[in-house]
């Protein structure tokens, strides 16, 4: 059988005096929780990562910086990056440290992308702000570069180029300032800009800078502007511009059409013909016997000009007598014999070949500056008269065949008319019987028409 005892006064004394220090504890340890909790966050966020200034890049190509602006220039950045609050700077002894043993000199600075990757994961930095200042020929300004590198992403997320307002000044504040602006604007909401191609996997630009292969996912500071660019070969290009909302998804399907290759001769064939040849009839503009049998040559080249054209500049001469003169003209000028005319043309045609095979019609139109000597002989001795040049149509037909290889043979149809004909050959002092004798003989040969044969060569 068990009794049970009651406590005694000074037992219950005692137990009252724990309770109250019970309920007090709890009391305190409610308000602390009250209080603090809010602010966790605030603390936990007040410092989001760490950011590396990397040695500094001077080229003194064509502008001096003092040592002294550049120390100036840092306190800068310093002050600007401590001003941010959300970022610690890693401490510069240590990037000073860590720039010696790699044997940067002191103008050498840290600005190729692999030595901000390599100085962000030694120092466990997340952000990497690089700089090169120097000149340009010709300008007393000082020109910079600023970089800012996300470690994790091993690439430049922002950038800015810019020059100070006064000669030979280096803009310490205007630098400062704009560092603040990129860091703030990095830490600003982001968005995401999802990029695919087609065709697929092909190579992605953002602002002129490669990133990778489609698909590509980027996240961007809001209020930004990048230009996104894709290149493929063989393929036309394709560039968009995008300013991405806080918070804002965006995917852009960059279709690249086909380019189109034009394909040139560098140096197209040249089909060079030595023509040599005479009329193989009577040869005039109806093929009647108003000339006699001839003899004539050209001389020529041509070029493809396409499939089917081909462009060609050449040489003739023709030479043979004067047959329609009536005998009554003749006598009563005094000529024993009937006249004997030569011409002589430069002309330059297109040519249509409408087919490739190995024996192709052609035909040919051109314009031709075109000179006629005619000869009158007299029991006295002979008289040469000539016209200025006159401008005349070239009409060919023909047919080409290849012989062996290069060498290629013709037989071609050249029928030439004048367009203007010229009265140079006229003298004031000719009596009737002589100008009559003259007209009727440069009236005949306005037009001569050659059958001729050719051998050429292709190169």
């Amino acid at each position: 059988m068990r009794t049970r005892l009651s406590p005694g006064r000074g037992e219950r004394v005692v137990q009252r005096g724990h309770r109250r220090t019970a309920v007090f504890g709890s009391l305190i340890v409610f308000i602390l929780t009250t209080l603090l909790v809010p602010i966790a966050p605030a603390i936990a966020q007040s410092k989001s990562g760490f950011i590396a200034l990397a040695p500094i890049k001077v080229n003194e190509l064509f502008i001096v910086v003092d040592s002294d602006d550049i120390d100036e220039l840092r306190d800068e950045i310093r002050e600007g990056i401590a001003s941010i609050g959300s970022l610690e700077l890693v401490d510069q002894q240590l990037v000073s440290q860590w720039a010696e043993s790699r044997g940067l000199s002191d103008n050498e600075g840290c600005f190729s992308l692999a030595c901000m990757v390599e100085l962000g994961t030694d120092l466990n930095a997340d952000l990497v702000v690089a700089i090169s200042i120097g000149g340009k020929k010709r300008s007393n300004m000082v020109q910079y570069e600023i970089r800012l590198l996300d470690v994790a992403q091993g690439r430049v997320v922002q950038r800015e180029i810019g020059s100070g307002s006064e000669p030979h000044t280096l803009p310490a504040d205007e630098i400062g300032e704009r560092i603040i602006q990129i860091v703030e604007r990095h830490l600003s909401p982001k968005g995401t800009i999802i990029i695919e191609t087609d065709p697929p996997e092909s190579a992605v630009l953002l602002n002129g800078e490669p990133i990778g292969f489609a698909p590509v996912t980027l996240e961007r500071s809001a209020g930004l502007t990048d230009t996104v660019s894709v290149v493929r070969q063989g393929y036309t290009s394709r560039s968009r511009v995008v300013t991405l909302d806080p918070d804002e998804t965006r995917t852009l399907l960059m279709e690249l059409g086909i380019e189109t290759v034009y394909e040139f001769r560098e140096f197209p064939p040249l089909h060079l013909f030595a023509i040599a040849g005479q009329p193989l009839d009577q040869a005039s503009s109806n093929l009647d016997s108003r000339l006699s049998w001839g003899v004539g040559e050209s001389y020529g080249f041509r070029v493809d000009a396409g499939t089917v054209w081909r462009f060609g500049l050449g040489f003739v001469f023709y030479k043979c007598e004067l047959d329609d003169i009536e005998a009554s003209v003749k006598t009563g000028a005094g000529a024993i014999k009937n006249p004997e005319v030569i011409a002589t043309a430069v002309h330059s045609s297109m040519y249509y070949y409408p087919g490739s095979q190995a024996v192709s019609p052609y035909l040919g139109l051109g314009i031709a500056a075109t000179e006629r000597r005619i000869t009158q002989s007299y029991i006295s001795g002979t008289e040469e008269r000539s016209t200025d040049f006159e401008v005349s149509l070239m009409f060919t037909f023909g047919i080409e065949a290849t012989v062996y290889g290069p060498i290629r043979f013709q037989v071609e149809l050249l029928h030439s008319r004048l367009l203007f004909e010229s009265d140079a050959w006229s003298l004031a002092d000719d009596s009737i019987e002589q100008r009559a004798l003259w007209n009727v003989s440069f009236k005949d040969f306005t037009t001569y028409t050659l059958l001729r044969a050719g051998v050429g060569f292709t190169f």
